[in-house]
């Protein structure tokens, strides 16, 4: 008979009750010994759950229902763990769902401890499927041996059968290479063959890129890595400039002088005559911008720009680094850098570009705030977001 949720977490909290009103000091020695030795068990078996749970989250993207990009997210945010934390639970998880039965079973049953898994899990990650072969044995040797003598007898693994010549990987290096060839049809056929570091940083970036973006996401994995693999070309672009060749000129005005008529300056903080700026406003495109000084002689960075410009100006994505530090979404660990400038009250309904209305979205939860499964809050300064108050129409 299948034990439900709802009675698995009565049962934890009936017996965190009851801990909490337990007062060791008045037990014998010999009851404290045999609580400390059930204990162990105990921890082991609710972590081992804990993390077929975390599998079956994952594999059901239950994430993505809270709009959270990925499920180490949504954990870091809710259990309030660190991001390598919140990973490593994830990536245990799996492993011990799809390629560690042994180990899996010794820590369900209380045999091992989460340090064992953590072990065996490493040593599963360097030798690969070669490892399976042997897993269940180590798993029992793992009963019986405490952490030290398992990770001695894995590094005696990885020597026996992963031997690395420093002088051997470098040559293997010279065979990498990367094709792409446009075909008739005008779709590109990828090919190529990357050394070890570098498919892990290119595999770890189209890992980031291409988590489900919902439940009812309809691509398939293979498609999400092409479309990861897009948007990061696309967002190494954006860091170039690449000028149009059209005549810009920005000349900036400070607030006061906007009120008050006084005088506009060049970028490089020179006086602007007027009649110069008459013949700029004939002959080139001139934007007026609110900033304050930066240096001396003054340099002008615009930290609001109204309806003259759609998007952020650098200084302003400078500034919300500073506030936002990132995706401003729970849980969500984007880096300012690769985030979208978004406009709480949208530019085409009269939202200006300026700091106020400006909040820092990955493209991922950019795209929740668009679909209205979620909105962006402001709480004494602290910008966030949330699950809307009213239905999506």
């Amino acid at each position: 008979m299948s034990v439900t949720a709802q009675e698995c977490m009565q049962a934890v909290q009936a017996a965190c009750a009851m801990l909490r009103e337990a007062d060791a000091t008045e037990w014998t020695v010999d009851e404290q010994a045999a609580f400390l030795l059930a204990s162990g068990t105990s921890i082991a078996t609710l972590q081992s759950a804990q993390h077929s749970v975390v599998a079956a989250f994952d594999a059901a993207g239950g994430a993505g229902q809270y709009c959270a990009r990925t499920t180490a997210s949504w954990l870091r945010a809710n259990l309030h763990l660190t991001g390598p934390q919140a990973g490593g639970l994830v990536h245990t998880a799996r492993a011990l769902r799809d390629h560690l039965p042994g180990t899996a079973a010794a820590f369900r049953d209380g045999r091992i401890s989460l340090e064992h898994v953590e072990a065996i899990r490493k040593a599963h990650r360097r030798l690969d499927d070669w490892f399976e072969k042997i897993e269940a044995p180590v798993a029992d040797y793992a009963t019986e041996h405490d952490v030290r003598e398992v990770r001695r007898m894995i590094a005696g693994l990885i020597d026996q059968y992963d031997p690395t010549d420093p002088e051997d990987t470098e040559d293997e290096r010279d065979h990498r290479y990367v094709s792409l060839s446009p075909m008739m049809d005008g779709w590109y056929r990828i090919d190529g063959m990357l050394d070890p570091a570098t498919g892990q940083l290119v595999a770890t970036a189209i890992d980031t890129f291409s988590a489900r973006s919902g439940e009812d996401d309809p691509r398939t994995p293979k498609q999400r890595r092409a479309d990861a693999l897009a948007e990061i070309a696309d967002r190494a672009l954006n860091l170039v400039d690449r000028s149009s060749g059209a005549a810009a000129v920005t000349l900036t005005i400070t607030v006061d002088q906007l009120h008050n008529g006084h005088a506009v300056y060049w970028p490089d903080g020179l006086h602007v005559s007027a009649t110069d700026l008459d013949i700029h406003t004939c002959t080139a495109n001139v934007t007026y911008v609110a900033g304050f000084p930066t240096d001396t002689p003054p340099r002008w960075e615009p930290l609001a720009v109204g309806f003259s410009q759609r998007y952020a100006t650098p200084a302003q994505r400078r500034a919300l680094a500073v506030r936002d530090g990132g995706c401003v979404h729970p849980g969500c660990t984007v880096r300012p850098e690769r985030c979208i400038a978004h406009h709480i009250v949208h530019w085409r309904d009269g939202g200006p570009t300026d700091l106020p209305n400006l909040v820092l979205l990955c493209d991922y939860h950019h795209r929740q705030v668009h679909l209205d499964r979620i909105e962006v809050t402001i709480h004494n300064g602290v910008y966030s977001t949330a699950k809307p108050q009213r239905a999506p129409p």
